[in-house]
């Protein structure tokens, strides 16, 4: 949990000027659970991001949260996968 967490906080740090903006209002990370390795028989699976947005269209502003999540792993080895939901009622 605690490895998740810190993931989530990485993605937070990358993504604050569109927090300050208003633009994103939650992030959380996940585990995506795969098929089973068949070799080990362990569950293969990868660290998911959902990134909620303050939009009707959410879509519009995946291009630029993936462009700051791929420059952010590129350096510093970030999450697998980002997904960009819209927010509910407030």
């Amino acid at each position: 949990m605690q490895e998740l967490d810190a993931k989530a906080a990485e993605v937070k740090q990358v993504l604050l000027p569109l927090i300050e903006a208003g633009t994103v209002t939650g992030v959380h990370a996940g585990w995506a659970e795969g098929s089973e390795n068949t070799e080990t028989d362990l569950p293969v699976g990868k660290f998911i991001v959902t990134v909620t947005v303050a939009s009707d269209h959410p879509e519009q502003h995946y291009p630029e949260i993936r462009r700051m999540v791929e420059q952010a792993r590129a350096v510093f080895g970030l999450v697998e996968s980002v997904w960009v939901s819209k927010a509910g009622p407030i």
